[in-house]
Protein backbone atom coordinates (compact mmCIF):
# COMPACT_ATOMS: atom_id res chain seq x y z
CA UNK A 1 0.00 0.00 0.00
CA UNK A 2 1.91 3.34 -1.47
CA UNK A 3 1.08 6.59 1.01
CA UNK A 4 -1.55 7.67 -0.91
CA UNK A 5 -3.97 4.44 -0.08
CA UNK A 6 -2.78 4.59 2.92
CA UNK A 7 -4.13 8.02 4.32
CA UNK A 8 -7.27 7.25 2.39
CA UNK A 9 -7.32 4.85 4.04
CA UNK A 10 -7.12 6.40 7.93
CA UNK A 11 -9.03 9.70 6.32
CA UNK A 12 -12.00 6.86 5.40
CA UNK A 13 -11.89 5.44 9.44
CA UNK A 14 -11.49 9.12 10.57
CA UNK A 15 -14.39 9.65 8.63
CA UNK A 16 -16.35 6.54 9.99
CA UNK A 17 -15.39 7.57 13.56
CA UNK A 18 -17.72 10.49 13.56
CA UNK A 19 -20.65 8.31 14.05
CA UNK A 20 -19.78 8.27 17.62
CA UNK A 21 -20.37 11.72 18.28
CA UNK A 22 -23.37 13.72 19.77
CA UNK A 23 -21.55 17.17 19.32
CA UNK A 24 -20.74 19.14 16.44
CA UNK A 25 -18.06 21.19 17.45
CA UNK A 26 -16.49 17.77 18.69
CA UNK A 27 -16.79 15.86 15.77
CA UNK A 28 -15.15 18.54 13.51
CA UNK A 29 -12.37 19.07 16.26
CA UNK A 30 -11.70 15.10 16.41
CA UNK A 31 -11.72 15.29 12.42
CA UNK A 32 -9.25 18.42 11.96
CA UNK A 33 -6.89 16.74 14.68
CA UNK A 34 -6.75 13.06 12.94
CA UNK A 35 -6.32 14.91 9.37
CA UNK A 36 -3.57 16.92 10.91
CA UNK A 37 -2.14 14.08 12.91
CA UNK A 38 -2.18 12.24 9.88
CA UNK A 39 -0.06 14.62 7.40
CA UNK A 40 2.01 16.21 10.42
CA UNK A 41 -0.20 19.81 9.67
CA UNK A 42 0.38 21.70 12.64
CA UNK A 43 -2.75 23.42 12.33
CA UNK A 44 -6.33 23.29 10.60
CA UNK A 45 -9.07 25.10 11.57
CA UNK A 46 -13.30 25.12 10.95
CA UNK A 47 -15.66 27.44 9.89
CA UNK A 48 -19.50 26.90 9.81
CA UNK A 49 -22.03 28.96 7.69
CA UNK A 50 -24.25 30.96 9.84
CA UNK A 51 -27.61 31.41 7.48
CA UNK A 52 -29.16 34.45 9.84
CA UNK A 53 -25.90 36.54 8.84
CA UNK A 54 -24.81 34.11 5.71
CA UNK A 55 -21.57 34.28 6.38
CA UNK A 56 -18.83 31.53 7.58
CA UNK A 57 -17.77 31.96 11.26
CA UNK A 58 -15.10 30.45 12.79
CA UNK A 59 -16.19 27.01 14.77
CA UNK A 60 -12.94 25.56 16.05
CA UNK A 61 -9.24 24.66 15.41
CA UNK A 62 -6.59 22.40 16.33
CA UNK A 63 -3.19 23.10 16.25
CA UNK A 64 0.43 21.45 18.05
CA UNK A 65 0.68 24.56 20.41
CA UNK A 66 -1.78 26.74 21.79
CA UNK A 67 0.70 29.16 23.06
CA UNK A 68 2.19 29.10 19.76
CA UNK A 69 -0.86 30.03 17.20
CA UNK A 70 -2.89 31.52 20.55
CA UNK A 71 -2.60 35.03 18.98
CA UNK A 72 -4.08 33.92 15.48
CA UNK A 73 -7.07 31.58 17.39
CA UNK A 74 -7.84 34.81 19.00
CA UNK A 75 -8.15 37.07 15.68
CA UNK A 76 -9.43 34.21 13.90
CA UNK A 77 -12.46 33.57 16.25
CA UNK A 78 -13.33 37.03 15.54
CA UNK A 79 -13.66 37.25 11.74
CA UNK A 80 -16.87 36.38 9.53
CA UNK A 81 -16.37 35.80 6.20
CA UNK A 82 -19.03 36.71 3.36
CA UNK A 83 -18.73 34.58 0.01
CA UNK A 84 -15.82 35.77 -2.01
CA UNK A 85 -14.15 37.38 1.27
CA UNK A 86 -10.85 35.81 1.81
CA UNK A 87 -9.94 31.84 1.91
CA UNK A 88 -12.99 30.96 3.45
CA UNK A 89 -15.26 33.09 1.35
CA UNK A 90 -13.47 32.47 -2.25
CA UNK A 91 -13.56 28.26 -1.00
CA UNK A 92 -17.42 29.19 -0.02
CA UNK A 93 -18.33 31.01 -3.31
CA UNK A 94 -16.31 28.76 -5.66
CA UNK A 95 -17.21 25.39 -4.23
CA UNK A 96 -13.73 23.78 -4.69
CA UNK A 97 -10.78 23.12 -3.12
CA UNK A 98 -8.37 26.89 -3.33
CA UNK A 99 -4.93 27.11 -2.23
CA UNK A 100 -2.75 30.65 -1.66
CA UNK A 101 0.75 29.09 -1.98
CA UNK A 102 2.46 32.45 -0.65
CA UNK A 103 0.22 34.40 1.99
CA UNK A 104 1.50 37.53 1.67
CA UNK A 105 1.22 38.11 -1.71
CA UNK A 106 -2.64 37.45 -1.87
CA UNK A 107 -4.48 40.44 -1.05
CA UNK A 108 -7.62 38.60 -0.02
CA UNK A 109 -6.21 36.77 2.98
CA UNK A 110 -7.30 39.19 5.84
CA UNK A 111 -4.81 37.18 8.38
CA UNK A 112 -1.60 37.67 7.01
CA UNK A 113 0.35 39.69 9.70
CA UNK A 114 -0.38 36.87 12.02
CA UNK A 115 0.08 34.01 10.00
CA UNK A 116 3.29 35.07 9.51
CA UNK A 117 4.36 35.79 13.05
CA UNK A 118 4.05 31.92 13.25
CA UNK A 119 5.41 30.88 10.27
CA UNK A 120 3.10 29.88 7.87
CA UNK A 121 3.38 30.81 4.82
CA UNK A 122 0.68 28.75 2.38
CA UNK A 123 -2.79 27.66 3.31
CA UNK A 124 -5.54 25.60 1.62
CA UNK A 125 -9.17 25.33 1.88
CA UNK A 126 -11.82 22.67 1.55
CA UNK A 127 -15.52 23.21 1.32
CA UNK A 128 -17.73 20.63 3.00
CA UNK A 129 -21.00 19.99 1.29
CA UNK A 130 -24.66 18.89 2.78
CA UNK A 131 -26.34 17.68 -0.33
CA UNK A 132 -25.31 20.92 -2.76
CA UNK A 133 -24.25 23.34 0.15
CA UNK A 134 -21.09 24.41 1.57
CA UNK A 135 -22.08 24.31 5.05
CA UNK A 136 -18.10 23.93 6.80
CA UNK A 137 -14.91 25.35 5.12
CA UNK A 138 -11.91 23.18 6.69
CA UNK A 139 -8.77 25.38 6.04
CA UNK A 140 -5.29 24.26 7.32
CA UNK A 141 -1.89 26.33 7.48
CA UNK A 142 1.77 25.06 6.45
CA UNK A 143 4.81 26.61 5.95
CA UNK A 144 6.28 25.06 3.74
CA UNK A 145 4.37 23.12 0.86
CA UNK A 146 5.65 19.60 -0.40
CA UNK A 147 4.00 17.91 -3.22
CA UNK A 148 2.22 15.57 -1.32
CA UNK A 149 0.64 18.10 0.83
CA UNK A 150 -1.33 19.20 -2.45
CA UNK A 151 -1.82 15.20 -3.29
CA UNK A 152 -3.18 14.73 0.21
CA UNK A 153 -5.57 18.14 -0.01
CA UNK A 154 -7.30 16.43 -3.56
CA UNK A 155 -7.91 13.25 -1.29
CA UNK A 156 -9.68 15.56 1.32
CA UNK A 157 -11.45 17.07 -1.22
CA UNK A 158 -12.77 13.98 -2.79
CA UNK A 159 -13.81 12.99 0.24
CA UNK A 160 -15.92 16.14 1.18
CA UNK A 161 -19.24 14.91 0.63
CA UNK A 162 -18.89 12.23 2.71
CA UNK A 163 -17.73 14.10 5.79
CA UNK A 164 -20.86 16.58 5.29
CA UNK A 165 -23.22 13.74 5.38
CA UNK A 166 -21.57 12.26 8.19
CA UNK A 167 -21.51 15.32 10.17
CA UNK A 168 -25.31 15.89 8.73
CA UNK A 169 -26.34 12.96 11.34
CA UNK A 170 -25.63 15.01 14.27
CA UNK A 171 -28.72 17.23 13.74
CA UNK A 172 -27.10 20.18 13.45
CA UNK A 173 -25.59 21.63 10.43
CA UNK A 174 -26.05 25.46 10.19
CA UNK A 175 -25.53 27.97 12.53
CA UNK A 176 -29.63 28.39 12.88
CA UNK A 177 -31.69 28.38 16.19
CA UNK A 178 -34.40 28.48 14.65
CA UNK A 179 -34.08 24.50 13.28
Amino acid sequence: MNKGQSLTTNLISTIEELNSFRDLKQAVNFLIKNICLLTSWTYGEAWMRDIKINQMTWLTYWGTSKDIYKRFIKLSALCKFGKGVGLIGRVWEQQKLLWINDLKSDYNFLRTEAAELIGFNSAFGVPIFYKDDVILVLTFFLSNVKNEDVEISNILFNHSKKIGDKLSKLGVILKDDAK
